[in-house]
């Protein structure tokens, strides 16, 4: 039986997991992520494909989701969340483990994941995203990433008569700078979805800009590439009963759903691309 070793570098953490051919975790590990140092990353990622040493032999290829910019080769160009550019992981990989290395930006991977194996799975397209540390998305159709999907979180966005990218503003980090912007100081994203919970006046402002930013990046979706479902997760999704019925009202001919592989569709995602990939 096939094994695939699948990675999901993200910004927080690095988690890496062994997967068999029915989609069975086998082990899996994870770390915080080395932040703005190109060396010592690349050497983290090695240490912990190192620990999976016993079971190289069975691994018939690896596979990572990277949250930034890859080209078609899978080179990527850079990583803004862990503050580095223009990273040889592929290369690295392939020299020192000797197996095919596929890279994808992360939320292409957990597009897959969800479009081919999850909630998307019976659609004929879907749009995949992600609002976390960072915001990602990628567009599924046919069960194939659709072009120029992915790195929605970098879309420019109106706000108080200037532009910013979107994730600047309403990821989970972004939330804390658009509090900022009303003199509303927050320690995190669940601090501040706390206070629009107990109806706090400045943080009920705040989330209203919020939901509009975001409803502007789905009408965005909705007119571009039409998907049949939108996927979500992240974890500003763990305050979901704050909005979730109002995105389902605002629009109510896509089906909307969470991930049904939550936080492991990027490691699922990359296990199944290992495999389409190395058969």
């Amino acid at each position: 039986m096939k094994h695939v070793l699948a990675l999901d570098i993200g910004g927080t953490n690095v988690r890496v997991a062994l997967f068999n051919e029915h989609y069975e975790k086998i082990k899996d590990i994870y770390e915080p992520t080395i932040i703005g140092n190109l060396d010592a990353f690349l050497n983290h990622i090695c240490n912990l494909i190192d620990a999976f040493s016993s079971y190289l032999p069975l691994v018939s290829a690896i596979a990572c989701g990277v949250p930034g910019r890859v080209d078609n080769q899978g080179h990527i160009e850079n990583l803004p969340n862990i503050k580095i550019n223009q990273v040889p992981l592929k290369e690295t990989l392939e020299v020192k483990y000797r197996l095919p290395v596929f890279i994808k930006n992360d939320a292409v991977m957990a597009a897959m994941a969800e479009g081919n194996l999850g909630f998307g799975k019976d659609f004929t397209s879907s749009y995949f995203m992600t609002i976390s540390t960072g915001i990602g998305g990628a567009f599924i159709h046919q069960h194939r990433v659709g072009f120029a999907s992915d790195e929605i979180g970098h879309t420019l966005v109106p706000y108080q008569h200037k532009f910013y990218e979107l994730e600047s503003l309403a990821s989970g980090t972004g939330i804390i700078r658009l509090a900022s912007m009303h003199d509303l100081v927050i320690k995190d994203a669940k601090h501040f979805f706390e206070l629009v919970a107990i109806k706090d006046t400045r943080a009920s402002v705040v989330f209203e800009d919020w939901l509009t930013l975001i409803f502007i990046i789905f009408k965005h979706i909705e007119t571009y590439y039409q998907p049949q479902a939108f996927i979500l997760t992240g974890g500003v999704m763990k305050s979901s009963s704050l909005f979730l019925e109002r995105m389902k009202k605002a629009f109510p001919h896509i089906n909307i759903a969470f991930a049904q592989f939550g936080q492991d569709a990027g490691l699922i995602g990359s296990a199944y691309l290992g495999f389409s990939l190395s058969n």
